[in-house]
């Protein structure tokens, strides 16, 4: 019995090993890398996982003031995220942990909660679910929607996100505190209407954070402004508190406080984090998409867009249940790790490494950081991810661009940011889909020579019963409307007795297309007048087949395309259209190459 059923599990081994192979992801491609690591590696990993580590550390505790989430979730997020994610995505291109965008959309979501609930108990919930949205998308290969997606969504929506976290930490910076708002001018009139509140010592806290900032990043380039500037502006606010001032200072936190989480698995839990976690999960897949493929144009790697969000989903999964913050792809410690010059994934492990032995030793020392100091940081990295070069391009590329990113903009600001992305998002499909169903339709004629040629008036023609009608682009259904009205105008003319269509250069033709063309077949064959399509590669004449509409054209009547004598089809359509009209030697002068036996019968099956 035991025999039979080892022989059972050896059967179920290799159809198991195929299924796994054909995934469109390595499950797990650590160990490939690491069997070629070098002494080498090791150097180039180990600095510029140190430089990562001494602004993710800052950028973590940063993160989680913007989402409001106690500090060590920023903390947690900025150790584990680049762990988890390195291994599983095995880029050195991608450095994984809390960002901005991010942060803000975190507290979105938890804006959005119904009254009484707890944003603590339901954030683990929501960073697992955006994980399982994120594996799943990685196995379903969502990451191949992000060409279709105009990056104007994601430069309009840093912007509006970048204005919304300044805007909600100025009261921070001026020392008081206010009621929970998610739009830009609501958290605007409040900031506004307390300006009475404003307390001395956190606006000196503030200006000299911010002075230290900016003296360190202008003379000091290879030390870590942020960090560097926390800690002086940690010494100064123990100084002021000597003086007898009052400053708020984060709270202190401690390693041995870490413990496992275990997310709230509950309907009504599921319910009200659903949306915001879908909203976030597309919004880290469009941000780490387009940051991967950036970094992978400048370092020469190429980038799997679907590794990629996989490693970023099986990071969530991590964060979920470590008390981590959402993880996406960060432009500026990926663009940093790429400066220091790592040569693996390696890299981002050695950052996390890095971030959780800084953090056993300096959790004491937070709870000394003046929130004014942090709330400071925070709002001149928000105002540095605005990119006006982007947005300078995008105003000035088309005026599609620069819709998108204005309405992206001005709806982050009106209303709820998970909301704004999946607007932004659907303008942008909106307008590429206009463009997309604009095919051209113009009317051939051939010159002295017997080229085939776009003809400007129909005086041209050679033959005044016929007309060559030559389609480009695309015509899947958005675009069937403006072809059946296209070609059936230039049908009208009472001297026409037969139409070619050629369709040699249109793609993608679909249900819609066909009974486009059906319609004008109806029309002409009322009229007793004849259809030939010229033309017609593989895929389209399939089409044709299974639809029928082969066989109500007529298949005498559908002339195939011929790839290496592209106007071949298109004579022998000329010379069927002349014979319908009674010619029975008709001279064409289209020039063309001598046909073979191969190519005047392409092997399409019926």
């Amino acid at each position: 019995m035991k025999i039979k059923s080892y022989l059972s599990i050896l059967r179920l081994r290799q159809p198991i090993i195929d299924f796994f192979g054909q995934f469109p992801i390595n499950l797990f491609p650590a160990p490939s890398i690491l069997k070629k690591y070098s002494a080498s590696d090791f150097q180039h990993d180990w600095k510029a996982g140190l430089n990562v580590a001494a602004l993710a550390f800052a950028q973590g505790m940063a993160c989680s003031l913007i989402a409001g989430l106690p500090i060590q979730y920023g903390i947690y997020g900025a150790i584990i995220a680049p762990i988890i994610g390195g291994l599983f995505t095995g880029s050195r291109n991608t450095v994984l942990g809390p960002t901005n965008a991010t942060a803000i959309l975190l507290l979105s979501g938890f804006m959005s909660l119904p009254a009484g609930e707890d944003r603590i108990q339901n954030v683990c919930l929501m960073i697992f679910l955006i994980g399982v949205f994120q594996v799943l998308g990685a196995f379903l290969q969502i990451a191949s929607l992000t060409r279709f997606i105009s990056r104007s969504v994601i430069v309009g929506y840093v912007t509006a996100a970048s204005v919304l976290i300044a805007m909600n930490q100025l009261h921070h910076l001026l020392g008081y505190s206010l009621p929970e708002s998610t739009t830009f001018f609501k958290i605007t009139q409040l900031t506004f209407s307390h300006l009475n509140q404003i307390q001395v010592p956190a606006l000196l806290m503030s200006s000299v954070t911010f002075l230290i900032y900016w003296a360190v990043r202008s003379r000091f380039q290879k030390i870590p402004a942020a960090a560097t500037a926390l800690l002086l502006a940690s010494f100064f606010a123990s100084f002021l508190k000597d003086q007898g001032f009052t400053l708020i200072c984060l709270s202190s936190v401690s390693l041995s406080d870490f413990q496992l989480h275990i997310p709230n698995f509950s309907f009504t839990g599921i319910n009200a984090v659903l949306s915001s976690a879908m909203a976030c999960a597309f919004l880290s897949m469009l941000e780490n998409t387009f940051m991967a493929k950036s970094l992978g144009n400048k370092t020469g790697q190429p980038v799997d867009v679907h590794q990629e969000f996989y490693g970023l989903g099986m990071a969530n999964l991590a964060c979920s249940f470590t008390g981590g913050m959402v993880a996406s792809g960060s432009v500026t410690r990926s663009g940093l790790n790429w400066k220091s010059g790592a040569s693996t994934f390696m890299s981002g492990l050695y950052s996390g490494l890095i971030c959780l032995i800084a953090f056993s030793f300096l959790g004491n020392w937070i709870g000394s950081i003046p929130i004014a100091a942090l709330a400071t940081l925070v709002t001149i990295v928000a105002l540095n991810v605005i990119d006006f070069h982007a947005i300078r391009t995008c105003f000035r590329a088309t005026k599609s661009d620069a819709s998108v990113l204005i309405i992206t903009f001005v709806v982050s600001l009106l209303a709820p940011l998970s909301f704004a992305i999946f607007m932004g998002v659907a303008t942008s499909v909106i307008l590429f889909l206009k463009k997309a169903a604009q095919p051209k339709l113009s009317e051939y004629h051939f010159d002295e020579r017997g080229t085939l040629q776009e003809m400007q008036n129909p005086e041209e023609r050679d033959h005044p019963q016929i007309s060559i009608i030559h389609v480009e682009g695309d015509l899947f259904f958005g675009a069937s409307d403006v072809f059946r009205d296209e070609i059936g105008h230039a049908c009208r003319d009472p001297l026409l007795k037969v139409v070619i269509i050629r369709l040699k250069n249109a793609r993608h033709i679909d249900a819609s297309s066909v009974m486009a063309i059906e319609d004008l077949l109806i029309y002409l064959n009322k009229t007793n007048r004849f259809m030939i399509v010229s033309g017609v590669n593989r895929a389209t004449f399939h089409v044709f087949r299974r639809s029928g509409l082969l066989f109500r054209i007529g298949v005498d009547h559908v002339l195939r395309e011929i790839p290496h004598n592209p106007n071949l089809a298109t004579k022998l359509a000329l010379q069927q259209a002349m014979k319908l009209l009674g010619d029975k030697n008709p001279v064409i002068r289209i020039f063309t190459d001598s046909p073979t036996s191969k190519e005047m019968i392409p092997n399409y099956e019926i």
